[in-house]
């Protein structure tokens, strides 16, 4: 099974830029219900 390899940089970007927003919006979300 061939896929792309990416870079672990790569990897650390796309999870400091979607990953760690979508947990602040959670948690903030989840302080205004609380």
């Amino acid at each position: 099974m061939h896929g792309v390899r990416v870079p672990r940089q790569s990897l650390d970007d796309i999870w400091c830029q979607n990953v760690l927003p979508l947990r602040n919006v959670f948690h903030r979300n989840s302080a205004k219900l609380s």
